[in-house]
């Protein structure tokens, strides 16, 4: 039209989310998976003194806990990027160490030699029984996924939503089955020795 030149002025940018918050949910996402580790130190604390393989007046080093499951998650991550199988061995060979901060009050580097001297000789029954245990909670995750034709969509459902809720207790299942392995593991393969140590000692 005259006097306008024929222009329309530059539609305003959107602001549906991609503004300064764009992180938020990465650090949503490292604070839930600080939070979970928080909640397994503690509950695996409870499972250790309910089963007598502590007492109370063993300190429980949940600093040095959250620094054994770093060092157990970085080093099987970086064997895996070498070789699959040496990342999966390692895992096995540290697997114990948060139970030790927790049930022996040790450093995570004291923790982390004496679960590599608990598995000696057991790794491949360990890893024989995590794969049955993994291979039963991973069956009907992978159902759900292929129910909601993809990993990114089940991911993103709505915690309301009945597949959110399906979600919740399949990851609540998970956790507490993976927790009482460990205690279970830690039970067999270090209360046995601590209690024919009392025996012979």
């Amino acid at each position: 039209g005259a006097g306008g030149g024929g222009r329309r002025p530059a539609p305003a940018p959107h602001r549906g989310g991609r503004g300064p918050a764009a992180g938020a949910p990465g650090a949503r996402g490292l604070l839930a998976m600080l939070m979970q580790y928080v909640v397994h130190a503690v509950v695996t604390r409870r499972l250790l003194l309910g089963e007598g393989l502590t007492s109370a007046a063993v300190p429980a080093r949940y600093g040095n806990y959250m620094l054994a499951a770093l060092a157990v998650v970085l080093g099987g991550f970086v064997g895996a990027l070498v070789l699959v199988f040496p990342g999966i061995m390692l895992l096995l060979r540290w697997s114990l160490s948060t139970s030790f901060t927790l049930a022996r009050g040790m450093t995570a580097r004291e923790a982390l030699a004496a679960s590599r001297d608990a598995t000696k000789g057991h790794r491949w029954v360990l890893l024989g029984a995590w794969a049955v245990l993994w291979g039963l909670l991973l069956l009907p995750y992978g159902a759900l996924i292929w129910s909601v034709n993809g990993f990114n969509q089940f991911a993103m459902m709505p915690v309301l939503s009945p597949m959110g809720v399906v979600k919740l207790v399949w990851t609540a299942l998970a956790t507490c089955g993976s927790l009482a392995f460990a205690v279970g593991a830690f039970s067999v393969l270090v209360g046995r020795s601590d209690r024919l140590s009392e025996i012979f000692a």
